[in-house]
């Protein structure tokens, strides 16, 4: 016969069979621990087009994700999704957004992240790692972002078509001495670009020479080269790959944001007419004679 403690014992092992396990960790899901802006906005502190803004978000615990989590990006009034591109496994879980070409956004005040920014679009999960039942909660509570002037957002400006301003005097064909002017437009109006140390590089025959500015407005920029007696390209100028350097910073809008060198994708139009031939002579007037009769008076 038991006695009466063995007896207790005994029941208190039966309840606790036929009672359901429960996790002790469904006391501890994962939570948020803190969120940052990792990726680098550069000496401008600005992301324009084709950039990548990466976010990380900590969690007390590791997490198992599945799919495709997002964390919403707020870039002024916008709403930007940052997609989940590694760290299942770990506490740590990176998100990735990358500006389009085509960006016209701008925040100067810079990229904010909302309390319930992390959501889990159709088939994404993120839970505790291990579990297939504990789900981590989302919500970023005092790690939410607010503005953060280290990561603005501005439409980086670039150049359009290229345009000779100034013809030939004679034959389609520069002489020496004569001056060959070219415009570069930007895309979109901007303030104070740094156009003094722009230079232009053109192709004249075999050799590459130096267009410097003497002219700007928040449109566009002029450069001059002067014909020398060296110089013959029968084919028309043309531009060299890198040809526009040291355009340096503009303000657009109000943000300083570095301008787009690149004129890989823009075409210098009407170079056939635009000939040189350094030893040719520049048409000039050297005598002149009046040919009318005064009458006899």
């Amino acid at each position: 016969m038991l006695s009466a403690g063995r007896t207790a014992l005994a029941l208190l092992g039966l309840l606790a069979a036929a009672l359901p396990s429960m996790p002790l960790s469904a006391q501890t899901a994962p939570s948020v621990s803190g969120v940052s802006i990792t990726s680098d906005a550069g000496s401008d502190s600005t992301y324009v087009q084709n950039d990548t803004i990466t976010v990380l978000v900590v969690f007390s615990d590791s997490v198992d994700v599945t799919g495709t989590p997002q964390l919403a990006l707020t870039v002024d009034t916008l709403t930007r999704q940052a997609d989940y591109v590694s760290g299942t496994g770990t506490d740590s879980l990176m998100f990735r957004y990358v500006l389009p070409g085509s960006s016209t956004d701008r925040d100067s005040d810079g990229i904010s992240v909302d309390s319930t920014a992390l959501t889990l679009p159709s088939g994404a999960t993120i839970r505790q790692a291990g579990s297939s039942t504990v789900n981590a909660s989302l919500g970023l509570g005092t790690h939410a972002l607010s503005d953060d002037r280290n990561h603005q957002v501005a439409r980086r400006p670039a150049m359009a078509p290229i345009h000779f301003q100034t013809n030939p005097a004679s034959d389609q064909t520069f002489a020496a001495g004569e001056y060959v002017h070219l415009r570069i437009t930007w895309n979109t109006r901007v303030d104070k670009p740094s156009w003094q140390s722009a230079r232009l590089a053109i192709e004249i025959g075999e050799d590459t020479v130096t267009a410097m500015p003497v002219q700007q407005n928040p449109w566009a920029i002029w450069f001059r080269y002067q014909v020398t007696e060296a110089d013959l390209d029968e084919d028309g100028i043309s531009l060299p790959a890198g040809a526009l350097t040291n355009v340096g910073s503009v303000t657009l809008e109000g943000t300083l944001v570095e301008a787009d060198n690149d004129l890989s994708a823009v075409t210098l139009t009407d170079t056939v007419t635009h000939k040189v031939n350094g030893a040719k002579a520049v048409p000039h007037v050297t005598n002149t004679t009046i040919e009318s009769e005064a009458g006899n008076d």
